[in-house]
This record gives C-alpha cells, structure tokens and sequence, in this order.
C-alpha cells in the first residue's frame, strides 16, 4: 500500500519499531478502497514478530495467529448495528470493553495492540471517555485508529496519534471505476438531464463495495481538479467541487446507515445538481 505524504506525516515504523521509539497511537486514514484493517495487521506482524522485528515474517506462530485474528494480545473492534436499528457505529460499552482490557497484561508478550474500526463513528462521548486512554496508555499499548475521513474525529483526539494515509487498491477495479467516475462527472458539469445520469448509476453500482469505489474515484477526480493535477479538460469552479465532495460524504454517510446504494448516489447526483 502506498501512503500519501502531501500535508501528512510520514512515518517510518520499521526504524521506530527496532529503535523501541513507536508511537502509542496511530490513524489511519483512507477510502473504503484501500484495505485499512489488513494494513493494521501488517504493523502487528512488523510490532509483535520475534523473527523479524519491524518487518514480521508472516510465518511464525505469532504472525499467524494475527492473520487468523486468533492473538490475544490483538484487540479488534468494528462498527455495528443494534436491533432494529440500520446505524452501525462503535458503541460507547465496545470502548469501554476495550479500556478495560488494555488495563490488563499482554498475554502472550510485552504488548496490546488494538484496532478501532470506522473510527469515524465513534460518538464524541466515547472519544472523551478514551481521550484518557490516550494521554496515559497502559505501558506496551500501541492503538491503531481507522478512518475513512480523519476530520470527523476530534482535535483532541487527532493531536495524539501519528497521521498515516493510505490510498485505495490499485488494479482494473480502481482504473474502472475512475472511468466511470469521470463519464459521471462531465455528464453533471456539462448539465446533462438526472435520467442520463440515474442510468449511469445504475449501470457502474452494482453492490455497496462498488459504490464506495465509485465514490472514492470521484473525491480523487475532484481533488485532481482542485489542485490542477487533472489535465483533461472541464468546466467547474471551487464552489462546485466543495459542494460536490460534501455531497459524496453524505452518501457515504448513508451507505453507513446501510441505504440502497443506488438510491444514495442518485441522490448525491441530484444534490450535486444533475
């Protein structure tokens, strides 16, 4: 995975890992595309193997069983939803459940790692509750935070952990889905009639993981275009990017709340203002 190093902090966990210099807590940020959890996984190979510290071998006892998600000392906790509710978010008993374990002795070494999942959804009650946890980790506590839009969390909470950005996938899929992307976003710039672009819609998203594909090349069409990086030609001004990306987060924030994909973007669409 590449990590972006425009305006976030680069980081070097191999050196900091076998100096005994790592950083307590991480975010890590990137679009529903790139594979955040398995990246997490790595670091706790690089972190907890014995074989090849600040690496991981991927084949002893201890990067397997972090593979399989069998350790006891990795502690993975990810956004749900409760009965009879369509929300998924990290509840507030998850990051108490969580404090509470970091409280107690690794059981197989020296250290905890733990992962939060969709970061994001994390209400700021709980964020105040772990706050704590952040200023003070239980000695061999390495937290790793998972987001897909790192402004969503807290300044208090951002200025304690070390920034890392992660792009999405590379592969036919990400070069698929920026084509469409940009099919989709002329037909809007040049003010094509919503049906064009409704069956556009319904022609790229297929599932939920292609929408959030298909949103994720959009945003990086945008912000190409924003900062001149994009060398095909098209007529849209600042304001209409802003307006447009705050339109894709609103449909990734109801494909949280599990809406009909096809029906969020073409919502996004018509708000854009197709």
């Amino acid at each position: 995975m590449k990590k972006e190093t425009d305006n976030i902090m680069t980081y070097d966990f191999r050196k900091n890992i076998i100096n005994g210099t790592l950083h307590h807590a991480f975010i890590i940020e990137g679009p529903y595309s790139a594979d955040k959890k398995n990246y997490a996984v790595e670091l706790a190979q690089a972190i907890l193997c014995k074989q090849m510290p600040g690496v991981g071998c991927g084949e002893c006892v201890i990067c397997r069983k972090l593979k399989d998600g069998n350790h006891l000392d990795f502690v993975f906790i990810e956004p749900y939803a409760k009965k009879g509710s369509k929300t998924r978010s990290v509840k507030d008993e998850q990051i108490e459940q969580l404090q509470e374990r970091l409280m107690r002795k690794p059981f197989e070494g020296d250290r905890v790692i733990a992962v939060i999942d969709g970061a994001d959804t994390v209400t700021a009650r709980a964020f105040n509750r772990f706050l704590k946890t952040l200023e003070e980790p239980p000695e061999g506590t390495v937290i790793f935070l998972l987001s897909e839009n790192a402004a969503k969390l807290p300044q208090t909470i951002r200025s304690r952990c070390v920034h890392v950005r992660l792009y999405g996938n590379e592969g036919k899929d990400n070069m698929k889905a920026s084509k469409e992307a940009w099919e989709l976003i002329s037909f809007m710039a040049d003010g094509d009639y919503f049906y064009r672009e409704k069956q556009l819609i319904e022609s790229f998203v297929k599932d939920r993981e292609s929408a959030y594909t298909l949103l994720d090349a959009m945003e990086s069409i945008y912000r190409d275009i924003l900062f001149g990086k994009e060398e095909r030609d098209i007529r849209i001004t600042k304001e209409q990017i802003y307006r447009a990306v705050d339109c894709i987060e609103e449909a990734r924030r109801e494909l949280v709340r599990n809406a009909v994909p096809g029906y969020a973007l073409k919502k996004m669409v018509l708000n854009i203002g197709g």
